[in-house]
């Protein structure tokens, strides 16, 4: 799915996300169940791509967007079809310990245990005051 040497990410064999992605390119791809839009007012557009499926894998992807050029993917990933509708009752830090150890192992699976390329990053993170976890790719040379 994620190719380590162009950080591209195939959705199937007709179309695939890459570095050079731009807002329009990705809503002509139409994925996912639905997307949501959100423009920051500050150059930065975010595009959430709600339960995507590649392969017998669901993603909730968020794009981000720095004048439409792709900067960030962040996504969550699962075998079933991923609620949007949950409340901060179901959350937990401890719960989302295991999601970022669950999506460490992920990656381990997908592309091995190298973090950091040509391309950019890719990393699973735990974000405290976000109130997640998830894998972000950020593209750019590092």
């Amino acid at each position: 799915m994620i190719d380590i040497t162009t950080g591209h990410i195939t959705i199937d064999s007709n179309n695939s996300i890459n570095p050079e992605l731009t807002i329009l390119e990705l809503k002509n791809l139409n994925l996912g169940e639905s997307q949501i839009e959100t423009d920051l007012q500050n150059g930065w557009t975010r595009i959430q791509v709600n339960n995507l499926k590649i392969d017998n894998e669901y993603f909730l992807m968020t794009f981000s967007f720095l004048n439409s050029a792709i900067q960030i993917i962040s996504f969550i990933v699962d075998n079933k079809p991923i609620q949007t509708n949950k409340s901060w009752y179901d959350y937990s830090i401890k719960n989302e310990k295991l999601k970022q150890k669950e999506y460490s192992d992920w990656l381990d699976r997908q592309i091995g245990s190298k973090r950091k390329f040509k391309w950019g990053e890719i990393e699973s993170v735990l974000d405290n005051k976000g109130g997640g976890s998830s894998i972000v790719m950020r593209y750019g040379k590092k």
